[in-house]
């Protein structure tokens, strides 16, 4: 005997409906839950590096990119990534401040070496002053 399940149309246009009235249920879930996020997900780091791993091995991210092609990445990023554009970036203003601020830190307390002719080397060791520096915050920022 069949089983019987609507159209996919039927199903994909459900799921749009109850996904897009849905958010406010979602923010609120997030937000009052007790779950401890942090912890579960730190511990599951050596199944994840194991995922990775086999996934590598697999060549899944290749064919996944593979699969989408170019003219999915094109329509879904000018058109999903156009609207998005402007409200991520808003949102994530304080993030980047606070993720930038030691950067510019380390950029505005730094002893250039003095200027070169044009292409000369000391330019290039002003350059290298420069991302040595950054480099090493880098370096903290990750311990």
């Amino acid at each position: 005997m069949a089983i019987s399940i609507p159209s996919i149309s039927e199903i994909s246009t459900s799921w749009v409906q109850g996904a897009g009235a849905g958010a406010a249920k979602y923010r609120t879930g997030v937000l009052d839950s007790s779950v401890d996020w942090e912890g579960p997900t730190s511990a599951s780091e050596s199944n994840w590096g194991a995922a990775v791993t086999e996934a590598i091995g697999a060549g899944r991210f290749s064919n996944g990119v593979q699969r989408a092609g170019n003219s999915k990445w094109r329509e879904k990023s000018s058109t999903l990534g156009t609207q998005r554009f402007a409200s991520g970036i808003a949102a994530a203003a304080d993030d980047f401040s606070r993720g930038f601020a030691p950067f510019r830190d380390v950029i505005a307390n730094l002893n250039l070496p003095p200027r070169g002719p044009r292409g000369s080397a000391a330019n290039l060791e002003r350059v290298r002053t420069v991302t040595d520096a950054l480099h090493q915050r880098r370096l903290q920022e990750l311990a």
